[in-house]
């Protein structure tokens, strides 16, 4: 394995980790990840094994506390272009599997933001914002 295919490696696992721990520690909590290339109209949404639900024409794969595996955090985490945020929500319904959600759901997922991932370098690496307390 190359040195760059190495670090994309490790850092990837870095990640999966962090994210499942967060997922993990506490009630309501959601890991969000925008799929950039993806159109509410795509196909494959329809066949996906994937938790997803879209904002007009935008598409976010998204993970819940409940039932969330380190399997699944690394297949999101796997693809390219990487966005995401991990979220507590307290105020608002669980997010439904191939929901449509409206302007109002956004603006709550994003007040509710504890850590922003975003895929850095050419994608080998991420770059993790915190939200001080």
């Amino acid at each position: 394995m190359s040195r760059d295919g190495q670090v994309r490696t490790e850092s990837r696992e870095l990640v999966e980790k962090f994210t499942f721990s967060y997922l993990t520690s506490a009630s309501r909590r959601y890991a969000v990840f925008e799929h950039v290339l993806a159109s509410s109209s795509d196909h494959w949404i329809t066949e996906s094994e994937d938790r997803l639900f879209t904002f007009q024409d935008e598409v976010y794969l998204f993970l819940p506390k409940r039932g969330a595996n380190p399997d699944q955090v690394g297949r999101v985490l796997s693809g390219e272009f990487v966005r995401g945020m991990l979220i507590s929500l307290k105020d608002i319904p669980d997010l439904a599997n191939r929901q449509c959600v409206g302007l109002d759901v956004l603006q709550t997922i994003v007040q509710g933001v504890d850590h922003l991932i975003i895929g850095a370098y050419d994608e080998t690496t991420y770059l993790i914002w915190s939200k001080r307390d």
